[in-house]
């Protein structure tokens, strides 16, 4: 072959920053042709495994970075939940009882905080708070009260052994149906509605109206229905293991209250 030849050859032939980038795009195209509640082919399911595995580590290590050195009560109840996940896998618990898990990133509460201004003399109210995880790390670096609703058992059981242990006073867990809520004490709610229909959202929204006026409320991919008791403020980016989405704020407002 004449060196002509090869140089053309070698020219035509894409970098790999090039291919790099038509290898994301393709995988992108992939999930994108299943939307979500269809079934991925193998390849699809287990890029999306992949991906999703790497983010949780690289979240954790922020985690470990940032907040462990900080608080060692966060730390340590922290390391028990890992060391407990190699005996029960919170999204297989999940997967079972017909119910979808996710955990907030610490990074991403942070944001949540900061967005919402939130101050030690807030009541923080998470629907859904797992394994307590959101909750501890809102007690510790906010300082605020913070109560979690959990009706998965286990779940609750966990994180309220770790708020035992940890003599975590100004945290509380109650294992109930976050629809069943009380919301009179809190001054900022937090729901991870990623997954909620906008039915579900209506109920619930319908329920909150009794949050104390200028109350907060913070949803995830979607805001609230338009209602009479909430007017939303603004949005901001968040991070999941799973992508990135907005987080939406609503105020409690007074006018047209029954």
């Amino acid at each position: 072959m004449s060196i002509g030849k090869r140089e053309a050859q070698a020219q035509s032939r894409p970098s790999r920053a090039e291919l790099a980038e038509l290898s994301d795009k393709r995988d992108k195209e992939l999930v994108a042709h299943f939307p979500s509640g269809e079934t991925l082919p193998f390849q699809g399911r287990v890029l999306q495994l992949y991906r999703i595995k790497k983010a949780n580590l690289q979240f954790q290590w922020e985690t470990i970075r940032r907040y462990y050195p900080k608080r060692w009560r966060f730390a340590f109840s922290d390391l028990v939940l890992g060391f407990a996940s190699l005996f029960f896998n919170p999204y297989r618990v999940c997967r079972k009882n017909g119910f979808v898990y996710g955990e907030t990133p610490p990074l991403s509460l942070g944001r949540i905080a900061a967005f919402c201004n939130l101050t030690p003399d807030d009541t923080w109210l998470e629907l859904g708070s797992g394994r307590g995880k959101g909750c501890f790390w809102i007690s510790h670096f906010i300082g605020c009260r913070t109560i979690g609703i959990e009706k998965v058992p286990l779940f609750y059981r966990l994180s309220s052994v770790l708020r035992w242990i940890f003599r975590m006073d100004r945290v509380c867990f109650i294992q109930a149906d976050f629809n069943k809520a009380q919301f009179h004490e809190a001054t900022c709610v937090y729901l991870y509605s990623t997954c909620m229909s906008e039915e579900d959202l209506e109920i619930l929204a319908h329920q909150m109206k009794t949050l104390p006026i200028g109350a907060k409320v913070v949803t995830v991919s979607a805001p609230l229905p338009k209602t009479a008791h909430f007017s939303e403020r603004g949005s901001f980016p968040l991070s999941f293991p799973w992508g990135d989405t907005e987080g939406y704020l609503h105020l409690r407002i007074p006018y047209l209250d029954s």
